[in-house]
């Protein structure tokens, strides 16, 4: 969800104010502060399935969120007041930005699906690797057993 809203204010939000306020310097902080964000969601992602202690995932946790928290502070305390003075149209904005979500969301959605999908796939496949080196070497032993009596005769 983190990284949809990123890309919604970069990709909606930040461009009609940039056009709205003469402020890019506002703007092109945020979206700085978006790509520290989104490198540290990367490296927490990285981190998963990794045998890793619970500090230092912790600690990569604890640095999002004092930047999350950073960044949401400056947008309600100097971007979003000079939004709210200018003539942007904040509902049409609001609507933009809500379709696009949606849009979004299904991608995710699709996609994590997709990735359980493949995660079962490769799951039965194992097992059926595994079934049947088991039958070969059933198949083997017995033959090897016959053979052994055969000798034994």
């Amino acid at each position: 969800e983190l990284e949809i809203h990123a890309q919604l204010e970069e990709e909606i939000f930040y461009r009609a104010v940039k056009r709205a306020i003469d402020e890019a310097d506002l703007v092109d902080e945020a979206v700085q502060e978006h790509k520290e964000a989104k490198s540290l969601i990367a490296q927490i992602k990285k981190m998963q399935g990794q045998d890793i202690g619970a500090d230092e995932f912790e600690s990569k946790f604890s640095e999002l969120v004092e930047a999350v928290q950073h960044h949401v502070e400056e947008e309600e305390g100097e971007m979003f007041p000079k939004v709210e003075d200018s003539e942007l149209d904040l509902a049409g904005l609001g609507s933009e930005m809500t379709d696009r979500k949606k849009e979004l969301m299904q991608r995710v959605s699709a996609s994590s699906a997709q990735t359980r999908s493949k995660a079962k796939s490769k799951t039965k496949t194992k097992s059926k690797t595994k079934s049947s080196r088991t039958k070969s070497r059933s198949t083997t032993a017995r033959k090897s057993s016959r053979g052994k009596r055969a000798g034994a005769r």
